[in-house]
Order: C-alpha cells, then sequence, then structure tokens
C-alpha cells in the first residue's frame, strides 16, 4: 500500500527513501501525525532548508539523515 495512506501515530521511528519532489507531502504527514518525539531518517537526499540531528556518510555507501519531529518543527515550516 501507500505509504500516504498509513497512520504514523504508532511510530517511533520512520525510514523513508522517497526522490526529494515527494518531500513536502511527507513532511506535511509527519508533522500530523509522527508523535513528538518521533524520529524519522531520509536516505540520500536532505531535507531542504531543515538541520538534520546527524548524518552518517560512508565511502561507497548512502548518505542518511537522521531528524526528530520537534527540532524539525522549528527549523521549517511545513507547506499546506
Amino acid at each position: 500500500g501507500s505509504f500516504y495512506n498509513y497512520n504514523l501515530s504508532s511510530a517511533d521511528v520512520i525510514y523513508a527513501y522517497l526522490l526529494p519532489k515527494n518531500y513536502n507531502k511527507l513532511k506535511t504527514k509527519i508533522y500530523s501525525e509522527l508523535k513528538d518525539n518521533g524520529k524519522f531518517i531520509l536516505s540520500s537526499w536532505p531535507l531542504d532548508n531543515t538541520i538534520a540531528i546527524n548524518k552518517s556518510e560512508k565511502k561507497g555507501s548512502a548518505t542518511y539523515y537522521l531528524y526528530t519531529k520537534k527540532a524539525t518543527e522549528n527549523d521549517v515550516s511545513v507547506a499546506q
């Protein structure tokens, strides 16, 4: 099923490998459904205008970006 049809309210951590063109829709969903202390990990591309709390870069591997809902809400406004 579609990621966007799944209720995220019970998730502690979300991992997504999406193209950046999907990020605005993802941010809206995360802010409305993820727990306040929830974390989300994105592979390969960071969120625009948002500071990751951790970034994993290894030669020959994808880059992973770790965000928390609480920290991210302070960094960027959500597209409606």
